[in-house]
């Protein structure tokens, strides 16, 4: 009998093992650091009429959801419905327009994750039809090809812009040039990520506007929607070593950002 547990606690942890990402995923220190994720969905056509979404995902056991936001106050979450297994969470998320219809781009919600085992969000999702993204239009029509998404390291600002395709973020790793990019942002008066997202080519992966709004949305790391000062600050103390974890500064005011790295 004692065996027998013991072959079944092996096969279900290499199940569990089997279901995280692996290449360039987990390093030395994957331990003791935790990567943070935001996936963010846009309406990315003008005149797209779109009245509500519906987006399910099954994802890994080794990506763990921190907040769910609504980044628009013309609309609200509907039903939200989650399920799972050993090795996965599925969740579907309705988004609802309160009246009306979106008639231009426009940022909608996003969530953010973390895991201690790295890589970008793609590897977390169990296939490349894991992520389904449905929208509704005002006259009843669905309007699926409307709606875009955007997942990026928070953090990896530079990571982010240099990200030239849909999918398949190219993070490099969180370090100075972070601290530059985001600085520069600031700088550019790239700083409010809803009103930069209804000027975007969500067309071209490659178009500047595109990798701006990516750099932007890994620049916010308290996700108030703004990049400022505060999330530059939360960003040096990542490389100063002060936390291994930026997930924490989530929901936060620049004022408590500031605060909690002082207290750190």
């Amino acid at each position: 009998m004692k065996n027998t547990i013991k072959k079944i606690a092996v096969t279900v942890s290499a199940a569990l093992m089997c279901a995280l990402p692996m290449a360039n995923a987990i390093s030395a220190n994957a331990a003791f650091e935790y990567t943070t994720f935001r996936t963010a969905y846009f309406v990315k056509w003008e005149n797209s009429s779109v009245v509500s979404t519906n987006i399910t995902r099954t994802t890994k056991k080794g990506l763990q959801t921190v907040v769910r936001t609504n980044m628009n106050s013309d609309g609200a979450f509907g039903a939200i419905n989650g399920s799972g297994g050993q090795t996965y969470n599925h969740t579907n998320v309705k988004w609802n327009r309160k009246s009306g219809s979106f008639q231009k781009k426009a940022l909608i919600y996003n969530e953010t994750y973390k895991s201690s085992y790295g890589g970008i969000f793609e590897d977390y999702l169990v296939s490349d039809t894991a992520l389904k993204i449905e929208a509704m239009a005002a006259n009843n029509e669905q309007a699926n090809e409307r709606i875009a998404y955007e997942a990026v390291v928070v953090g990896d600002v530079e990571g982010a812009y240099e990200t030239t395709k849909f999918k398949n973020f190219n993070a490099n790793g969180i370090s100075y040039k972070d601290v530059d990019k985001a600085n520069s942002l600031i700088r550019s008066g790239k700083t409010d990520i809803a009103s930069y997202a209804k000027t975007v080519d969500f067309e071209n992966a490659n178009s500047v506007s595109l990798r701006t709004l990516r750099a932007m949305m890994a620049a916010d790391v308290n996700n108030n929607g703004k990049v400022s000062a505060a999330d530059v600050n939360a960003i040096q103390a990542w490389i100063d070593g002060k936390t291994n974890d930026l997930s924490i500064f989530t929901g936060l005011t620049d004022a408590q950002v500031n605060n909690k790295i002082n207290s750190l």
